[in-house]
């Protein structure tokens, strides 16, 4: 009978030590260090795999007591690890977790992930993920569609042949920031044909765009093409301002080449300057361009405040005014 109470007896002070503990490591782990990720998988979408994919994972010490994060490890070695500061988070604190992923060498649909180990007592180790579709690229038959010289009026086209390989993905292009140039895609056998076209009325001046190509529903490109040119209007007066130096203690000379635009007729009436000291002299060149050469330029007969207008013969031209500025 005695010792039958001394067993109860027992069981009951280790029943209650068992309590204890249990209640001791509930509080610690209640109070422990706790790491959280904001987002920790990452969908970087279609690339081509001459790309580079980076990406910063934000990680926070959400619990009340300092984290220590031991190790972080990518899977492969086309990935890339490095941390902006020290290994330990003070609670509340967060750091970031750069990550490098080389594409190349990768296709089709991949999931990269890493893993961070900590002294987190409920997730030791956790795994963040990159992940996405490598595409092999686009070849294209030109990565430069020059248009030249164009007249404001004119609707310039030209084509680009796109080939995507095996590569299995629907082909978008984007990009033109100005409604003077549109661009359409052709599905063909082995590939795409892209179509650049201008659209009129055109700004006088340079023509610079640039049209790129992507996986559709995806906005990082995989390709692209320059489209440059030039725009005149009714005549093509170059250069559309003379300079001359400040600091030049004789005469300088200047040519003015005029060539036609939408108007064939470019001949030259007349040339008159602000200053009777400047001397124009017209003379026709081929292909009925025009080439004024102007002398007698100085601080002296120039001033602040110059210019010469060309006059033409055709009445279907307006006389174009050349400012003369001193630099």
């Amino acid at each position: 009978m005695l010792l039958m109470s001394s067993l109860l007896h027992l069981r009951r002070k280790r029943l209650r030590m068992l309590v204890i503990l249990l209640s001791v490591l509930f509080v610690q782990a209640t109070n422990a260090q706790s790491i959280t990720v904001e987002s920790p998988e990452y969908q970087f979408g279609a690339m081509a795999k001459s790309q580079i994919v980076q990406h910063a994972f934000v990680v926070k010490n959400t619990g009340k007591l300092p984290l220590k994060i031991k190790q972080v490890k990518p899977t492969c070695g086309c990935t890339a690890i490095n941390q902006d500061k020290n290994d330990i988070l003070d609670p509340g604190e967060s750091t970031k977790i750069d990550v490098t992923l080389r594409l190349s060498g990768l296709k089709g649909k991949v999931t990269k992930s890493i893993s961070v180990i900590t002294n987190d007592p409920k997730r030791p180790q956790i795994s963040l993920s990159m992940s996405g579709t490598v595409i092999g690229g686009v070849q294209l038959s030109k990565e430069l569609v020059d248009f030249g010289r164009v007249t404001s009026d004119q609707i310039a086209s030209d084509k680009v042949v796109v080939k995507i390989g095996k590569s299995n993905f629907q082909l978008q292009a984007s990009g033109a920031t100005s409604k003077q140039i549109v661009s359409s895609l052709k599905k063909t056998n082995d590939g795409y044909e892209l179509e650049i076209k201008t659209v009129p009325p055109l700004t006088e001046g340079r023509l610079k765009e640039v049209i790129l190509l992507s996986a559709s529903g995806h906005r990082d490109p995989i390709g692209h093409v320059l489209v440059s040119g030039f725009v005149v209007g009714d005549v093509d007066v170059q250069p559309r301002q003379i300079s001359v130096p400040r600091s030049s203690t004789q005469n300088v000379s200047r040519y003015i080449i005029i060539k036609p635009g939408k108007v064939k007729n470019c001949e030259v009436k007349k040339v008159v300057a602000t200053s009777k000291n400047v001397v124009c002299d017209t003379k026709a060149i081929s292909r009925g361009n025009w080439r004024i050469k102007v002398t007698g330029l100085s601080p002296e007969t120039v001033g602040e405040k110059a210019s010469l207008t060309i006059h033409f013969a055709s009445e279907d031209l307006k006389p174009v005014t050349v400012p003369i500025e001193l630099r």
